[in-house]
């Protein structure tokens, strides 16, 4: 089941050689950890069906918020915002005479 999650993780570390791979290999499996918290929530739901499946009993029937494809694009919009405004708050530098003065590093995550 996750083998997909860490290929999408692998795969994107071509594309993007700078960063992390502890971060490309957290960012697809972002979903399966809130899931439960969802779940929990009442915002998402489940069945338990025993023999619905070999691996486990659970009926996954309604997911919109942890899977769905626009949910996904707004929590890595969100995760996005949150990493440009942590690591703008921390390349921004105060110079002797009060000004602010902006790092030039190309990219703010760093491998």
């Amino acid at each position: 089941m996750f083998i997909g999650h860490f290929a999408v993780g692998f795969a994107s570390k071509r594309f993007a050689p700078r960063t992390s791979l502890a971060f490309l290999l957290a960012a697809p499996i972002f979903s399966d950890l809130l899931w439960p918290i969802l779940l929990g929530l009442g915002w998402e739901h489940v069945r338990i069906v025993p023999g619905f499946t070999r691996y486990n009993a659970f009926d996954l029937y309604d997911m919109p918020w942890s899977h769905g494809l626009i949910p996904c694009l707004g929590w890595a919009a969100l995760a996005y915002r949150y990493t440009a405004i942590k690591y703008m708050a921390i390349s921004t530098i105060r110079a002797p005479n009060g000004a602010l003065r902006r790092d030039k590093s190309p990219c703010p995550v760093r491998a």
